[in-house]
C-alpha cells in the first residue's frame, strides 16, 4: 500500500492514465486483506503493473531514439 501510494503522484505526472481507483482500492484493502478481496487484488495490482511496465517501455524507447533530453 505504501509503495502504491509512492507512486500514484510519479505515475500520473508521467502520464500513466489516472490510476486513483486502482491505487485508493489498494491502499484500502491491503493493510488487512479479506479473502473475499483476494482475486480483486489480484486484478488491480495487475493493472497497476502493467502501466508501469508500459512507462518503463516508453520511457526506453524515447531514450533509444534520443527524444528525451
Amino acid at each position: 500500500a505504501q509503495l502504491v501510494h509512492k507512486l500514484k503522484f510519479a505515475l500520473n505526472v508521467m502520464g500513466g492514465g489516472n490510476m486513483d481507483e486502482e491505487v485508493r482500492w489498494i491502499e484500502t484493502h491491503t493493510p488487512n486483506p479479506q479473502p473475499e478481496d483476494e482475486r480483486e487484488m489480484q486484478v488491480r495490482i495487475r493493472a497497476f503493473i502493467t502501466v508501469i511496465r508500459e512507462l518503463y517501455q516508453h520511457a526506453g524507447l524515447l531514450i533509444e531514439s534520443g527524444e528525451w533530453n
